[in-house]
Formats: C-alpha cells, sequence, structure tokens
C-alpha cells in the first residue's frame, strides 16, 4: 500500500548519485544521507535542459519501493509523493526508509502534463555506518519500564491522515494483531496478557510509557519493546497499516489535551 512522503521545501548541494538524460531534460538525483539510511531522507532532484539551462515549472513525483522477498515473507514496501519546487530547477522532499536493505527508486518529471524524463536506480538503505540517518529506536532496543519518550521517533510526522477509512483499517489491524495482548477494547485485558513479562498498556488511558506522540506510537509498533515482550511488525505489517494503526488507537485513546 502507498505511503505519502513527508515533504520538506528545503535544498541542499551533494554529490549526485544518479543522472539521467533525454532528449528534453538532464535529471540529477541526490539524497542526503548517502547512502540511504534509516528515517528521514532528504531527496534532491535537478532538472536542467539539455544545454544546461534549469527548467523551474516541472512536477516531480518520487517512487520507492523494496520489493516482496518470499524468503523472509515480507511484503512489498512502497512510498510515493510529490517533491517541492525548490526553486532554480531543484525540487525536493523527505521521505521515510523504515528498513535496511535494497529500494527500488524512480524519478518522474513532467511539464505541462508531457513526459520530461525519468530515471530509476537502485539504492540500498543501510541500518548503520556511514549513514546519518538513524531509526528512531533500533529494532529490538530494550525500552525503560517507566513513563519516558523518544526525541527522534517524536519528529516523525503522520503522513496518513485520520480518515474513517484509515480509523476502520487500523481496527481490523488492531483485532487481528493487537487485541489478544491489549483486549479487544485496548485496555490491556487481553487473553494473552497473563503470559507477557510485563501487563500491556492501557491504550485509553491518558499514561503513554513509551512517549504520546504519533511518530513515537508508530516506532513502537514497528520496533517492538523487547522488555514489555511486545514484538516487532517491522516487516510483517507494511507501513501504511501501520500508520493507520496509529491513527485507529488515537482514535480510542485520551483527548489530544490529555496527552
Amino acid at each position: 500500500m502507498g505511503t505519502r512522503i513527508l515533504l520538506l521545501g528545503i535544498a541542499i548541494a551533494v554529490s549526485p548519485i544518479v543522472i539521467a538524460q533525454t532528449p528534453s531534460a538532464v535529471i540529477t538525483l541526490n539524497t542526503t544521507p548517502n547512502p540511504l539510511g534509516l528515517g528521514q531522507n532528504l531527496f534532491v532532484v535537478t532538472i536542467k535542459t539539455a544545454n544546461g539551462q534549469p527548467i523551474t515549472d516541472a512536477q516531480v513525483a518520487l517512487f520507492l519501493v523494496m520489493p516482496a522477498n518470499p524468503k523472509t515473507k515480507h511484503p512489498e514496501m512502497r512510498t510515493e509523493g510529490k517533491l517541492n519546487n525548490a526553486g532554480g530547477g531543484k525540487y525536493s522532499g523527505v521521505a521515510l526508509v523504515t528498513m535496511a536493505g535494497t529500494w527500488n527508486v524512480t524519478i518522474t518529471a513532467t511539464q505541462n502534463g508531457k513526459a520530461l524524463g525519468q530515471t530509476k536506480s537502485v539504492l540500498t538503505a543501510q541500518a548503520t555506518g556511514s549513514s546519518t540517518a538513524k531509526p528512531s529506536v533500533a529494532a529490538g532496543t530494550p525500552h525503560r519500564p517507566h513513563t519516558h519518550t523518544h526525541a527522534d521517533a517524536a519528529a516523525l510526522k503522520n503522513p496518513v491522515q485520520a480518515t474513517a477509512e484509515s480509523v476502520a483499517n487500523g481496527s481490523s489491524l488492531f483485532a487481528k494483531h493487537c487485541a489478544s495482548c491489549h483486549g479487544a477494547s485496548g485496555k490491556g485485558d487481553g487473553a494473552m496478557a497473563a503470559k507477557l513479562k510485563s501487563k500491556p498498556a492501557d491504550l485509553t488511558d491518558a499514561e503513554w510509557t513509551h512517549g504520546p506522540s504519533d511518530g513515537e506510537i508508530f516506532t513502537l509498533i514497528r520496533d517492538g519493546a523487547k522488555n514489555a515482550g511486545m514484538k516487532a511488525y517491522r516487516g510483517v505489517l507494511p507501513e501504511r497499516q501501520m500508520w493507520d494503526l496509529v491513527n485507529y488507537i488515537r482514535s480510542i485513546g485520551p483527548p489530544a489535551s490529555a496527552r
């Protein structure tokens, strides 16, 4: 399922990693960090004519796809969206990369409804190393039992609007994946609760042990909580479905004033 990019109208000078030339345009893609890292990555596309003049009125779309892997049983993951016009022939946006590995990246540029060109590349996201974009909470990292926050995770913005459809999808996912521990109504009284190291959180109260923001809830779903016995859903659920879960949890939780 597609997930919209978190778009920021900024541009930065970095070494180009992909250059494609067509009869209509020269398209250059830069990323920060390079190679990609887990978390937010900046994509900057520069578009010029064949003689080097910037094309300032293009429409640029970015698509990232990690193919499904039958061996690990993780489904296809997909992120897509339009880049912002940053001026001077540059187009930029920030995309959230949630899994290390190989991503197929496609940049498509049009102008007044006509194709300018397209560039495709295969980029690798790294969990560690030279990348400066780190996961908000490393998968499997023990969580402190007392109430706390994760600043990096809190910075993640929810790209999925809390529509009735999203909340309904989240409700179905919650019933399938979460209710056995958190209970049908999210009060932490599921059938499996007694077998866990610690009592599952009551998602309807005002206490958010791992942080109250959408980004922190998403990160907990994605990475799990080892000390609490909560499994990680990275590679189990597509990113869009995890954000649907966030929207559903919000719908049964306290009002914003109580967070």
